[in-house]
């Protein structure tokens, strides 16, 4: 495909939004201005732009000032939460194409960009609809597929599909597209985090990720994709809201207190982290001078207003390291040669094991 470069695409999904005043909103605005920074020509959205249909009406004056004058199309695809967000000509814009047609594509000189709007479908029913293109594909343009569900090769939990439930969305699997010839489907539904698949006939499947934390499921910075047709797709991670987990786990050889070792950890989280603080491990209170209700009350105090959940889990193992049994085997442990993080482990467990507890 030798010629004019392809566009350079901006790809997300999973926005939900609700109103234009929270973080999610912010979101969006983020969204547009990377899109211009990064120099993309396309701006995708592959479902649940909208938390519900509903909101798709309160929003559509704002919307459509934000998607005006961007130097973007921006191709918007019904998911399952928006689904019928769209119907009868909805209007968000001269630069909005809404992608609720399979067989109708936006096209450019370079690409073709096809659109698979979520409906309730059985795989052998999306696997017939799929072949029905392959006849229709543009041999000498890049052919690209928005799709909003979920691929069953990504070995997922639940929880990675956002508060969606147990129901299938749109099942699908990588095989379905060996013969069809698509350089790369971009994906929503999945809320979890940017990941890509290859397909077997070459190209990609990207799930970029919510842009935004809907949960606190969705940890870790939020991300979009960058996607020039012929390359390879990466992440562009956004400053935009998001949940972190933050775990200390205490070792009751230490002679850190721990409210320190907390407060080092909290220190370099990003600012837009809503913070999930986990204090596990195991402390000695003969060192730290401080009891298990002493330290949860100093964690509590100093880090509650900046966390939006503590959880303690740690416990105080003092009695059991002055046992005469565990200090024989821990003198025993001490002569092997095993390296240092081998040795913690094996006490790690012991210690789990000697509580009764599994690790």
């Amino acid at each position: 495909m030798a010629g004019k470069k392809p566009p350079i695409i901006i790809h997300t999904a999973d926005l939900h939004l609700r109103d234009n005043s929270d973080e999610r909103w912010r979101a969006l605005l983020d969204i547009v201005q990377v899109g211009q920074k990064e120099g993309a020509q396309v701006l995708t959205i592959s479902g649940d732009l909208f938390h519900e249909d509903v909101n798709a009406e309160k929003l559509k004056p704002e919307l459509r000032k934000i998607f005006s004058g961007t130097g973007m199309t921006v191709l918007l695809l019904p998911g399952n939460h928006d689904s019928g967000a769209y119907v009868g000509g909805s209007y968000l814009g001269d630069d909005v194409v809404v992608l609720d047609d399979f067989l109708s594509p936006w096209e450019s000189a370079e690409v073709c960009i096809w659109g698979f709007p979520f409906q309730t479908l059985s795989r052998e029913e999306i696997l017939a609809r799929l072949m029905v293109v392959k006849d229709r594909l543009f041999l000498h343009k890049y052919n690209i597929l928005l799709y909003h569900g979920e691929l069953l090769d990504s070995f997922f939990s639940r929880k990675d599909w956002g508060d969606e439930g147990e129901e299938r969305y749109m099942p699908l699997k990588l095989s379905y597209f060996r013969e069809l010839g698509f350089s790369c489907v971009l994906a929503g539904h999945f809320h979890s985090k940017f990941g890509t698949w290859r397909l077997p006939g070459g190209g990609h499947f990207v799930y970029p990720g919510s842009p935004v934390s809907i949960t606190r499921r969705e940890t870790g910075k939020r991300a979009v994709c960058i996607y020039q047709p012929g390359e390879n797709p990466y992440p562009y991670f956004l400053d935009s809201h998001h949940y972190q987990e933050v775990v200390v786990e205490l070792d009751p050889m230490a002679e850190t207190d721990p409210v320190v070792e907390v407060e080092e950890k909290l220190r370099n989280v990003h600012s837009a982290a809503g913070i999930i603080l986990v204090v596990s491990g195991f402390l000695d209170s003969s060192k730290t001078g401080k009891n298990e209700e002493k330290i949860a009350r100093e964690i509590k105090d100093n880090f509650g207003i900046k966390c939006l959940e503590i959880c303690l889990e740690f416990r105080d193992v003092r009695f059991l390291l002055e046992d005469s049994l565990f200090q024989r085997f821990m003198a025993g442990l001490d002569k092997r040669h095993y390296p240092f993080e081998v040795k913690k482990e094996i006490r790690d467990l012991a210690l789990y094991s000697w509580m009764g507890m599994e690790k």
